[in-house]
């Protein structure tokens, strides 16, 4: 959520219209979506662990490969 809204407030806009761009939505759109990953990663841990870490794995990923993406951006920007 950090490059996000780095990258909004040196004037990129957020690609997701179901963000807009507005930093409050983003914001909190972002604590539903981890509130509800940390739900379900507490309902899997005890019978699935394996399946457990490879979703909060796999979700803290994507969110890794989101920053980047982020900062490429800021970067080619004039």
């Amino acid at each position: 959520i950090g490059t996000t809204l780095a990258a909004l407030s040196s004037g990129a806009r957020e690609a997701n219209p179901a963000l807009g761009q507005h930093p409050q939505r983003i914001a909190a759109i972002k604590a539903l979506s981890m509130l509800a990953q940390w739900l379900i990663y507490r309902e899997l841990a005890d019978e699935h662990p394996k399946l457990a870490n490879g979703l909060a794995i796999g979700s803290g990923a994507l969110g890794a490969g989101a920053g980047a993406y982020n900062v490429r951006q800021m970067a080619k920007a004039p």
